[in-house]
C-alpha cells in the first residue's frame, strides 16, 4: 500500500512475459523499512535501502513493534516478525510463487 494525499491505494509489480497468467493474492505480510533515499510512492524496488521488520499479520489485528534509531526493532523476538538488514533482497520476502491455478 501507499499513501499520498490523504488515500491509501494498493501498489503491486509483476513481470508479465508472453501470454502467461498471473494470478495475486496478498499476503498476510508487511515490510515496514527506513530509507535515506527518496522513494516516490508506488515505486517497486527490490532492495531495502535501511534497516526494516518483515511482519506477518495472520492470526492477529495488532502487533506490538517499537523501533529506536541505535538498538534498531524491537518486537519481543516473536515469531510473526523478522529484521531484514539494509541492502537485503526483499523480493522472496514478499513474492511467493505459486504453480497453483484456480
Amino acid at each position: 500500500m501507499t499513501q499520498g494525499a490523504g488515500a491509501c491505494a494498493p501498489l503491486c509489480a509483476f513481470p508479465l512475459f508472453g501470454k502467461n497468467l498471473q494470478i495475486l493474492v496478498p499476503l498476510q505480510r508487511v515490510l515496514l523499512m527506513f530509507s535515506t533515499v527518496p522513494i516516490a510512492p508506488g515505486t517497486a524496488i527490490e532492495r531495502s535501502y535501511g534497516p526494516g521488520i518483515l511482519v506477518e499479520r495472520e492470526g492477529a489485528d495488532e502487533r506490538a513493534i517499537t523501533f529506536d534509531i541505535n538498538a534498531s526493532w524491537s518486537w519481543g523476538g516473536f515469531a510473526w516478525a523478522q529484521q531484514v538488514p539494509a541492502s537485503a533482497d526483499i523480493v522472496p520476502l514478499l513474492v511467493v510463487p505459486s504453480a497453483v491455478a484456480p
